[in-house]
């Protein structure tokens, strides 16, 4: 009796342990199935959705043209003149732009936020219809300011303003629109100006 009673319990433990493993793999299939096809579902909606919002982004950033005051966060700007020179000099020389021309722009910056901000050459760029960026050229600043100061680092109180000139290094012939950007690392908030 007792060899008889065996090899039933060891059928009936196979059949158990065999049925709950195989409800693990029906189950492994089926959650396999069902990310699988999220998964799916997240890649092709996700790039559609980021570019509908770039768009509506760049949308936002407001356009204005040469003596137009207008606001980035705390910060707005003015570009008050534009000018194009193929050589920059004072006392000390001259300096000749690598890539053609430099556009050398006065600038008037206010801070309409309640706490200081630094001038900062980040918070400045231009951008040409192609899209490229242009940063600053910082060497050609002492040759705009022959004391050796520039407006750069330097703070401005709340409700204060600073007029300044900045030269870019560019190719001649060519639209560029200047950015000016908010003061704060985080936040995106920018104008764009159109130099023609």
């Amino acid at each position: 009796m007792s060899s008889e009673g065996k090899p039933k319990k060891a059928k009936k433990w196979l059949i158990g342990c065999g049925s709950i493993f195989l409800a693990f793999i029906v189950l492994g299939v089926a959650c396999t199935a069902l990310i699988g096809e999220s998964l799916d579902t997240e890649t092709t909606t996700t790039p559609s959705a980021d570019s509908g919002q770039g768009n509506q982004a760049q949308k936002k950033t407001p356009v204005a043209k040469i003596g137009d005051k207008v606001k980035a966060g705390d910060v707005s700007y003015r570009v008050d003149k534009v000018e194009h020179k193929e050589r920059l000099k004072n006392a000390i020389g001259s300096k000749k732009p690598g890539s053609g021309e430099f556009l050398v722009l006065t600038i008037t910056v206010w801070n309409e936020g309640k706490e200081p901000i630094t001038l900062d050459s980040s918070m400045t760029q231009l951008i040409d219809r192609n899209g490229a960026e242009y940063n600053y050229d910082a060497e050609a600043l002492m040759y705009l300011y022959e004391d050796g100061e520039t407006p750069f680092l330097e703070q401005i109180n709340p409700n204060g303003e600073k007029q300044f000139l900045i030269a870019f290094d560019v190719a001649p012939n060519q639209e560029y629109d200047f950015i000016g950007k908010n003061a704060l690392i985080f936040s995106d908030a920018q104008v764009r100006i159109k130099l023609k």
